[in-house]
């Protein structure tokens, strides 16, 4: 078993955060264990939670996939269930 320091591991977070991979695609390519990492980021995560909010993505079609009902509204979900609907 490989120990890391703490700025190893957090080097290794920056690079992940910046490689656009998916975790599991990323720890394959440096040998990581994606359990190992995941717990390093659960770690990181609850030291900066109080300053860093979180983000979804979103998707956005162009006008040529949407079909326009008679009324149309904006619909917002989020994470934790709450749904916003505002008409336009």
């Amino acid at each position: 078993m490989k120990r890391r320091s703490k700025t190893q591991i957090q080097n290794l977070i920056a690079e992940w955060r910046q490689s656009g991979f998916s975790q599991s695609k990323f720890c394959r390519s440096k040998s990581l264990s994606l359990s190992t990492f995941q717990t390093w980021l659960k770690k990181e995560n609850k030291g900066s939670a109080s300053i860093t909010p979180a983000f979804s993505f979103v998707e956005v079609l162009d006008d040529t996939q949407v079909s326009y009902p008679q009324s149309r509204t904006l619909v917002l979900k989020t994470s934790y269930g709450l749904i916003l609907e505002i008409p336009l």
